[in-house]
């Protein structure tokens, strides 16, 4: 898939750069940088959600499990 984007001329030099030291094209270091982002973005998203849960667990809207109890509702034991 193709997606045009209009980028400032010291962002565009910059890409420039990066690509001909890594001796890539400008689309190879743009996808890197995007699928960089793209990791970050949801790694924050898991904290912030991971943050949630333990609040909802702490304030006693979320109820946990005990692990002895799954495994014996599996078969575990």
């Amino acid at each position: 898939m193709s997606v045009l984007v209009e980028l400032e001329k010291d962002q565009l030099d910059c890409l420039e750069i990066l690509a001909k030291n890594k001796s890539k094209d400008i689309g190879h270091i743009i996808a890197e940088i995007v699928d960089e982002y793209l990791e970050d973005l949801e790694d924050r998203y898991f904290s912030e959600l991971s943050d949630q849960i333990l609040a909802d667990i702490r304030s006693g809207k979320e109820e946990t499990i005990p692990f002895e109890e799954i495994k014996k509702e599996y078969g575990l034991l």
